[in-house]
């Protein structure tokens, strides 16, 4: 799986580079989470790069689950999961 993924080409002008990709990934997300902690969307007390390093976590387990079980994913059935998470934890009050 990593070694297909690190050294596929994309186009002639370099190699596809997970790194790369993560990065942009956590990088936009990390950024998603300091503009809601800015605005008072999202608690302060949440690390914003921890938070992002956790969901791109999550997203490549799921990936690489599905390449090595070959099960499908009920991305709307994740999507609504997700979002309930965010918005309201797991911790009844």
């Amino acid at each position: 799986y990593m070694d297909y993924f690190s050294s596929a080409r994309t186009d002639q002008d370099g190699v596809f580079s997970l790194s790369c990709m993560y990065g942009q990934m956590k990088e936009n997300l990390m950024n998603l989470i300091q503009e809601g902690q800015k605005s008072g969307e999202i608690d302060l007390d949440f690390d914003a790069a921890a938070v992002s390093e956790l969901f791109v976590s999550i997203y490549d387990g799921i990936i690489i689950h599905r390449l090595f079980t070959g099960q499908t994913v009920d991305r709307e059935l994740f999507r609504k999961t997700a979002i309930k998470l965010i918005r309201n934890g797991m911790i009844k009050k």
